[in-house]
C-alpha cells in the first residue's frame, strides 16, 4: 500500500532486473522507514506506525495512548550492572522471558508430567551472572561456550562440537500450509463472521498473510496462530461460542 518501489533510486542493473518490485529491496526500505521513524519520534510513534499495517482503524484508536513496549523497557529497570551489552539483555530475560519456560511447567503439569528447569537453580543463575561476558561468547556462530568448555572430554567431540543442533522446535510452520484439519479450521476462524465482525484487524492484511505463508514467501505461522487464539479466547470468554477440539493427523514433517 505504501508503493515503496515508486520512490528508489535504483542503478541500471536494478531498474532491469525489476528492482522495484523485489521484496528484499523493499523489506530494506521499509525497515529504514521505521528505524528513521524510530529515531525522529521514538519508541511510540514506530509501533504506532506497525499497528496501522495490522489493526483496524478503531483499534488503533484505542491503542494510541499506549506504549506496547513498555513491558519490554521496564525489564531493564532497577538493572545496575556492567554496560558489556549482554548482561542487560540477561537480566532483561530474566525479568520477562523467563515466565515463559515457567508457564510451560504449569502446562506439563495439567497433562500429569512433572518436569524441571535444572539450569534456572538459584545459585547457579547467581554464579552465572557474575561471570564476565567476555567468557560468555566467541564470536556468533559459537554457542554455549561455558557448557562446551565444561563438557570438554567428558562428552564425545561428535556431540560437543556440533553445529546443527536445534531447540526443541515442531515444523508448525507446516502444519498451518499442509492441507488438513488445523490449517483449516484456522483458515475458517480468521475469515468467520464473529473475527472480522470484532473490526480489530484488518481482513485483508489478515488474508494476505494466509496466502503470503501457503505460498511460502513469508512464514506468518507465530503471527497466524496469536490471531487463532485471541479470536477462540473472545469466544469463551465473551461470547456463547466455546473452542472446538480439533483432531490434528500426524504431519509427515514431523
Amino acid at each position: 500500500r505504501l508503493k515503496l518501489g515508486t520512490h528508489l533510486r535504483l542503478g541500471a542493473g536494478e531498474e532491469k532486473t525489476g528492482g522495484r518490485d523485489k521484496r528484499r529491496l523493499l523489506a530494506d526500505v521499509f525497515e529504514a522507514i521505521l528505524g528513521a521513524i524510530y529515531l525522529d519520534a521514538g519508541l511510540p510513534a514506530a509501533a504506532a506506525f506497525l499497528q496501522r499495517a495490522l489493526l483496524a482503524p478503531a483499534l488503533t484508536d484505542a491503542l494510541r495512548a499506549t506504549d506496547p513496549f513498555r513491558p519490554v523497557t521496564d525489564a531493564f529497570a532497577d538493572y545496575q550492572g556492567p554496560d558489556d551489552g549482554l548482561s542487560p539483555c540477561l537480566y532483561s530475560d530474566y525479568r520477562s522471558v523467563s515466565s515463559f519456560y515457567f508457564s510451560r511447567l504449569f502446562l506439563a503439569r495439567s497433562f500429569g508430567l512433572e518436569t524441571r528447569l535444572p539450569f534456572y537453580d538459584r545459585d547457579l543463575v547467581e554464579f552465572g551472572a557474575r561471570i564476565p561476558a567476555h567468557l560468555k561468547l566467541e564470536g556468533v556462530e559459537r554457542t554455549k561456550r561455558l557448557f562446551r568448555v565444561a563438557m570438554e572430554g567428558v562428552l564425545p567431540d561428535i556431540i560437543n562440537h556440533r553445529k546443527d543442533k536445534l531447540g526443541h522446535s515442531v515444523p508448525f510452520k507446516n502444519w498451518l500450509r499442509e492441507r488438513g484439519p488445523l490449517s483449516e479450521e484456522v483458515a475458517a476462524t480468521l475469515s468467520s463472521a464473529s473475527f472480522v465482525g470484532r473490526d480489530l484487524f484488518r481482513q485483508d492484511v489478515v488474508a494476505q498473510m494466509l496466502e503470503e505463508h501457503r505460498a511460502r514467501r513469508h512464514n506468518h505461522s507465530h503471527r497466524i496462530w496469536a490471531l487463532f487464539l485471541l479470536e477462540h479466547w473472545f469466544r469463551r470468554h465473551f461470547d456463547t461460542a466455546s473452542v472446538t477440539s480439533i483432531t490434528v493427523a500426524r504431519s509427515r514433517a514431523a
